[in-house]
């Protein structure tokens, strides 16, 4: 199974306990999931994990090393193309369309139905 994350539950599996960070440990240990990447989430994940806030939780040097590792050991695609507007965050849709690409069934009408499933949610 191919799993979309967000990146903002990927600053919060890497800033704090809790349960995006059993998730992705889950992930690293186990492999029960495929965790997608592209170029433009990992920038995204980047660039939010790189801001002065973050220091208090995380280094340079282990927010460098989380992103490295996300993204050499995830499945690697590339941006979507074909946006469509789906979402309630126009910054969104770009995970929307990464879902679709990389899950070969998924249909136009089933992105527009899909489930958009918490961390907590997942971890149950």
């Amino acid at each position: 199974m191919r799993v979309v994350v967000d990146p903002n539950v990927l600053v919060s599996a890497a800033v704090a306990s809790g349960v995006s960070a059993e998730l992705l440990d889950r992930w690293l240990t186990d492999r029960p999931f495929d965790v997608v990447v592209c170029p433009a989430l990992i920038g995204e994940l980047r660039d939010v994990l790189a801001r002065d806030r973050f220091r208090r939780w995380i280094s340079i040097h282990e927010s460098d090393r989380f992103v490295g590792r996300l993204e050499s050991e995830g499945e690697r695609w590339t941006d979507p193309t074909d946006i469509p507007a789906v979402t309630g965050d126009p910054k969104d849709d770009y995970l929307v369309a990464l879902y679709r690409d990389c899950t070969p069934i998924c249909s136009s009408r089933a992105i527009r139905t899909c489930s958009i499933l918490t961390p907590r949610t997942s971890a149950s």
